[in-house]
């Protein structure tokens, strides 16, 4: 087989091939990554510690002194305690990192491939919506079953956003103000970065700017894409003050709280539902698509590294080795990725220490309306920061170093990976240990699952132990079956689903193959599969060695010269860690 595989007409580009695979190095999701499993990890916490499975249970009424410690520790993570947001933020990282080179071509040509580029993106973001709806809903009737109840009528039809008061969504307005408000943005939108791109263009740049490379324009357009997608959620605000001050909101939320049995004074509670119309949608859309737009500019930051690491100029423009030092004007763009983290950092830590302080000194008797609810939602702050200082410090530690260091480094944070998949797993599946362990007990005592329930704090640490021992249990099964994915499985499902193999071509209106981007990767070998490798490849030398010697009499030296001989000796020299072998 492996005469085969180095048969004449294959060696040189078999080893052309091995020699830029093994240049260029595996494009690995890292700071996606590296996010996820530092958020999720405080979820699952979050989740354990708070006795409940919705993300405002532990944050309206501050009733007990361990809710409080945790709403303190953890306010960070609380954001993705609406775990589906993921999804928007990964289809908008898969479009990104495919598309954004081509994005770059289209917007610089003029205003008539601006419908392309908009049909795409919206047609990534609704996508994502739907599915995060579906699985809204799904959640609903399995937490029905669960405990064995028919869930509200309502309940299928919402699914709630990462804001501290109560604020349900209805998604029959979503379909009907969604889709505009994005396509209002995006008439505003795309002008903008349109008249970036032409300012960083060859063609049309100034002269003292006329020396950009691509991959620097590259990472400016992500850096674009980064800030408007910090300003998106700030039009959120306004909006939800206008509600308050329009509709008594005190009367709004009594009704959303009591679905049935409403007293008449009240009034009809039908008739209270336009501003839960306005306040979920118009706080919900917005932060959505920042969120998708977050996403495109982590795509399109992980694919200037990766074209930074193999050496590309662009699709179309030829390969070669690229220049070994970032330009001035890349190192510029990075340090304003840093400084645009630090208002977003004051502003999320002013907030939650008000928030902080008005939950200890408030008496656990009384139902805390939270200070932050009428100033900017913190943690989505904290998390744009967190998101900001994630993503370039990622950048900086693993794409801005050589290939030999960037794979020491991350051979030290593999735990990172791993749990960032683990962790949600178990989030996913937790159910599976906690409760057939709550039903065995339940035999011992009736009431046992009332306890497992409670705030109690012993009752808090058994469900902490039963998450790590969910975590452990999942741990051994990769282990044990040696999964042939990587640890970014999870993120590979949500690509496949998101973002298709196939990927729609803005610039010539055509489905083509999508660039295989990180998370679509193998299992890296083992040390055994090299070595046998190895020795397979040593075999093959052995038997053109033979072959050569029988035909013409030739020695064993003047076959190693020959083409085919020096194609197997540049494929045996290829050695040394790469980031591929060492993830």
């Amino acid at each position: 087989m492996a005469t085969e595989v180095l048969s004449p007409v294959s060696k040189t580009e078999v080893s052309h091939d091995t020699v830029k695979s093994e240049k260029a190095g595996p494009k690995r999701l890292i700071s996606m990554d590296f996010i996820r499993g530092c958020a999720i990890l405080f979820m699952l916490f979050v989740h354990s510690a708070g006795g409940g499975a919705d993300t405002e249970y532990y944050l309206n009424p501050m009733d007990t002194l361990y809710k409080k410690l945790t709403v303190l520790l953890f306010l960070p993570a609380v954001i993705f305690g609406g775990w589906r947001g993921i999804f928007v933020q990964v289809s908008g990282a898969v479009f990104g990192y495919v598309q954004v080179s081509r994005a770059f071509k289209m917007l610089r040509k003029g205003r008539r491939h601006y419908r392309a580029f908009c049909v795409a993106l919206l047609t990534r973001y609704l996508a994502a919506m739907v599915f995060m709806f579906v699985l809204a809903g799904v959640q609903q009737w399995l937490r029905g079953l669960w405990y064995q109840c028919i869930p509200n009528d309502q309940m299928f039809w919402k699914f709630r956003w990462y804001q501290m008061g109560q604020v349900e969504s209805n998604p029959l307005p979503f379909f009907a103000l969604a889709f505009p408000l994005v396509v209002v943005f995006l008439i505003l939108f795309v002008p903008v970065v349109s008249y970036v791109c032409e300012r960083l263009s060859p063609e049309t740049a100034p002269a003292h700017h006329s020396h950009t490379p691509r991959r620097s324009r590259l990472l400016a357009l992500a850096a674009v894409f980064y800030v408007l997608s910090l300003m998106f959620p700030l039009l959120t605000e306004p909006v939800r003050r206008w509600v308050e001050r329009v509709k008594d909101w005190t009367r709004y939320q009594y009704a959303t709280d009591k679905f049935t049995n409403i007293d008449s004074s009240f009034g009809d509670w039908y008739s209270l539902q336009w501003p839960q119309i306005l306040s979920g949608w118009f706080m919900g859309v917005f932060p959505f698509f920042g969120a998708m737009l977050q996403g495109v500019s982590i795509g399109a930051m992980l694919r200037y590294a990766c074209d930074t690491k193999e050496g590309v100029e662009g699709e179309g423009e030829g390969e070669g080795e690229g220049p070994k030092v970032e330009s001035p004007h890349s190192a510029r763009v990075y340090r304003l990725l840093w400084l645009s983290a630090i208002p977003y950092a004051l502003m999320g830590v002013i907030t939650t220490a008000v928030y902080g302080l008005d939950a200890l000194i408030t008496s656990p008797d009384t139902k805390v309306d939270p200070a932050c609810q009428f100033m900017a939602v913190p943690q989505y702050y904290i998390l744009c920061s967190l998101e900001t200082l994630g993503v370039t410090f990622m950048l900086g530690v693993f794409e801005r170093v050589d290939r030999e260091t960037a794979a020491r480094r991350a051979a030290k944070t593999l735990w990172v990976r791993r749990f960032s998949t683990v962790s949600l797993t178990v989030f996913a599946l937790e159910f599976c240990v906690e409760g057939p362990v709550t039903y065995m007990l339940r035999f011992w005592d009736e009431d046992i699952v009332g306890w497992m329930n409670s705030r109690n704090t012993y009752a808090i640490l058994a469900r902490c132990f039963l998450t790590l021992l969910s975590w452990y249990l999942v741990t051994l099964a990769f282990d044990a079956t040696e999964c042939k994915f990587t640890p970014d499985w999870c993120l590979t499902a949500m690509a496949r689903v998101l973002g298709g193999q196939k990927t729609w071509d803005p610039l010539h209106w055509q489905h083509t193959r999508a660039v295989p981007v990180a998370c679509l990767e193998v299992r890296p070998k083992t040390e055994a599969e090299r070595e046998g490798e190895r020795e397979d490849v040593h075999e093959a030398v052995a038997v053109d060695v033979s072959e050569s010697v029988k035909e013409g009499g030739t020695s064993g030296g003047a076959a190693v010269e020959s083409p085919d001989g020096l194609a197997i000796a540049q494929h045996l020299s290829i050695e040394g860690p790469t980031l591929g072998t060492t993830i």
